[in-house]
């Protein structure tokens, strides 16, 4: 059995340290985990009990916690990113059912996204600032499509080469680009990038690694996540600049091995690393100014 574990919000002091605050869970539950906050301070994640299955939460600045509750039909729920003004992403669910997208207004309302024509199952990754959601929905061959929901709810499959199989979209920005992953016949997933008008690039990769997976994408076009070995082993925390060039973060001293989960308008990196002791912990990356600026011509 894992042990419990509560969601933190890391707040800065001084220019490389950092106060940790407990966020707590839902009263009932007895883990969670947050995975989006926005330029508010307001914070998302989920509620979970021992036997992993749990509730989406949001955490106010203030310290309050809000069950957002789950759709009519549907007994538990997630969410994944929320946007500058409250309107989160995420997914309903049931257990040994089908995952449905989901959009909860800034009032609590929530809106089942639907899926593809034919399709059993879909999933929210991110929101930005329109209200334009991106994840990805199965299709009626049954194959994970990545898709992008206007604010209206309209589903858009985003475009594929069909040398790949599969496709999942994990974050968009400010400008309608989304990042996510498609994926081989022989399961290899690989960085992608689509455009406001749909059109689709691979993005690059680092050498010794088969398969790169980006997680979040910025104001500016800088995309982070990670590359992994074909065991899923050994994985990099990697940059990603608007040109496709793939960098690698590095991790703490002693080890290489680290995942890169988000990155700020202001170039401020977060995600965890091993240490030499074999333990993982979240860090943060703090990049220089003109490397940042270098990135993003």
């Amino acid at each position: 059995m894992r042990p419990a574990r509560s969601s933190r919000r890391w707040v800065g002091a001084g220019t490389s340290a950092g106060l940790i605050i407990n966020l707590g869970a839902l009263p009932g539950y007895t883990r969670s985990s947050a995975d989006g906050i926005n330029n508010n301070g307001t914070i998302v994640g989920e509620s979970d009990s021992n036997q992993g299955v749990g509730i989406a939460t949001q955490w106010e600045p203030n310290g309050t916690i809000v069950n957002l509750g789950t759709l009519a039909g549907y007994t538990y729920s997630a969410a994944a990113e929320i946007d500058s003004s409250g309107a989160v992403a995420g997914s309903v669910y049931n257990l040994g059912g089908a995952f449905r997208a989901a959009r909860w207004s800034p009032s609590g309302t929530i809106t089942n996204l639907g899926t593809l024509p034919g399709g059993s199952s879909s999933q929210a990754e991110g929101i930005n600032d329109s209200g334009v959601v991106v994840g990805y929905s199965s299709a009626a061959g049954g194959q994970l499509t990545a898709v992008r929901w206007a604010p209206n709810g309209q589903i858009v499959q985003l475009p594929i080469p069909s040398i790949f199989t599969g496709s999942i979209a994990e974050s968009v920005n400010a400008q309608g680009v989304v990042v996510g992953r498609v994926q081989n016949s022989i399961g290899q997933y690989f960085a992608a990038r689509w455009a406001p008008n749909g059109s689709f690039a691979l993005l690059g990769g680092l050498p010794g690694y088969t398969d790169s997976d980006p997680s979040a994408i910025n104001y500016y076009g800088l995309a982070v996540g990670e590359v992994t070995s074909s065991s899923g082993q050994v994985a990099a925390a990697t940059l990603w600049a608007p040109s496709g060039s793939a960098f690698n973060l590095g991790g703490l001293p002693g080890t290489s091995y680290a995942g890169a989960a988000a990155i700020s308008s202001q170039g401020a990196i977060v995600g965890w690393s091993e240490t030499a002791a074999g333990q993982i912990h979240a860090v943060r990356w703090i990049l220089p100014s003109a490397t940042l600026t270098a990135l993003g011509n």
